[in-house]
């Protein structure tokens, strides 16, 4: 790590003008860039979003530029830039806009008229994060080998790590480990997904044991033209609705602490379905009990009426690849596994069939509490009890609320001839039945 110095600055400001950083790359130290700095927001401004996936690509091309012994140049994407097809090869696709004509409305446009056409704007991409990604690529394709050799690495949906630094490890709430968080806290009770549709999770420590390696490469074969990498598990596949299941089973037995309510949820396909019950189980609780905790002058850790403004959004951020499945073709990346020696295999881990995705969604969840939750094992016991009494409650409430349900149904004379009369066709059809099998017996 002492031959590595890191940037850490918004796309918009000159990182370059640091005094320190300009003797370092002046010096001819500098070999290697990776761009990785980029906004993940999904529904970012369009403005913002240029400013932090664009415009920071071409600047610090600019920069490369100048580096008088820089080797390789290696701009990371996203697999889902162009979310529109349903297969992505490794390749850079025609851009969904003009790239000058972008920046000049980016930096001209009045804020609420480019809110207004930011829908059609980036058509057919679903948001801005991946048009920017899309327009980023562009340039980096468009700018080409300058003296140095360029790649572009494209990951999936980077996940908890196998296990380096450590099984589990995670440091952010994007996407998946966002919905295991609000589950594990009794927050979040249905997500829109397709279950049966594949889910390209990809473990942290993959993604960049590949995208070390994909340096390597690009410096040792000294491109010239710009070369796409697409790492994936698709390998090793895995389904929304194994996703599901065993972040069900393993919160039940790593629960987080103080969890609002008993940790369930289920994924719903159907648009109106899940409309329906996240008002029921979700919506209209969390406002019940923010509004009750007002009244009995109760503080609570989270206003839970944001909270479920913030459930909804990121619902709708995610449903778009959660319902959808991609193929990702990666030979690129498969072909760059066999060139590693079996020492450099050894440290480097480019299999996605290494590991199994039961173990892997333990460890998941396991992660989640422990290195983004700061919640501590020896408190474990503590939180398997308040579950417990959570699941008891959750039990009573559910059978008070169908009770009322059904009591409030029979006082319509229809409902209550209709119930009465079933019961009655139920008994029958058991009795006749008990009666043929007493004369058998006989």
């Amino acid at each position: 790590m002492d031959n590595v110095i890191y940037w850490a600055a918004l796309g918009g400001v000159d990182f370059f003008h640091c005094q320190h950083h300009q003797k370092f790359a002046q010096g001819g130290q500098v070999s290697i860039v990776f761009h990785v700095a980029a906004t993940l927001k999904f529904n970012e401004a369009l403005k913002i979003a240029v400013e932090q996936n664009v415009l920071s690509v071409i600047r610090l091309m600019d920069i490369c530029d100048r580096l008088p012994n820089i080797e390789a140049f290696i701009h990371v994407s996203t697999a889902y830039c162009n979310a529109e097809l349903s297969t992505i090869e490794e390749r850079v696709y025609p851009p969904p806009a003009s790239l000058d004509r972008l920046l000049a409305v980016a930096e001209s446009m009045p804020n609420d008229l480019m809110t207004d056409i930011t829908p059609k704007y980036i058509a057919p991409k679903p948001n801005t994060y991946t048009f920017t990604k899309a327009m980023a690529e562009f340039a980096v394709q468009q700018h080409g080998n300058k003296g140095y050799s360029i790649a572009i690495f494209r990951p999936t949906i980077v996940i908890s790590a196998v296990k380096h630094p450590f099984p589990g490890w995670i440091e952010n709430l994007n996407g998946p480990s966002g919905v295991i968080a609000a589950i594990g806290k009794g927050l979040l009770h249905v997500f829109r997904c397709n279950s049966m549709a594949y889910a390209d999770l990809l473990p942290v420590d993959i993604a960049i044991d590949t995208l070390l390696a994909v340096a390597w490469e690009t410096a040792t074969d000294k491109l010239q033209d710009v070369r796409v990498y697409n790492c994936t598990t698709s390998e090793n596949p895995t389904r929304w609705g194994d996703f599901e299941n065993a972040v069900i089973k393993n919160i039940k037995l790593y629960p987080m602490d103080k969890a609002l309510w008993w940790p369930y949820g289920t994924a719903i396909h159907n648009k109106y379905l899940e409309k329906i019950l996240e008002l029921l189980l979700q919506t209209v609780p969390l406002h019940l009990t923010e509004y009750i905790s007002r009244l009995l002058g109760i503080k609570t850790q989270l206003n839970l009426i944001t909270v479920s403004h913030r459930l909804q959004a990121m619902n709708k951020v995610l449903k778009f690849f959660a319902l959808r499945e991609w193929r990702f073709v990666n030979t690129n990346v498969q072909k760059l596994r066999t060139r590693l020696t079996p020492q450099d295999a050894a440290i480097y881990n480019l299999d996605p069939k290494s590991f199994k995705w039961e173990e892997h969604y333990l460890n998941f969840v396991k992660g989640i509490r422990k290195y983004l939750l700061k919640e501590k094992d020896q408190d474990l016991a503590k939180a398997r009890q308040h579950v417990k009494r959570m699941f008891y409650l959750h039990t009573c409430v559910s059978v008070l609320l169908m009770g009322l349900v059904i009591r409030l149904a029979l006082q319509n004379k229809l409902v209550r001839d209709l119930f009465y009369g079933s019961m009655k066709f139920i008994l029958s059809i058991f009795n006749k039945q008990l009666f043929n099998w007493n004369r058998k017996t006989v």
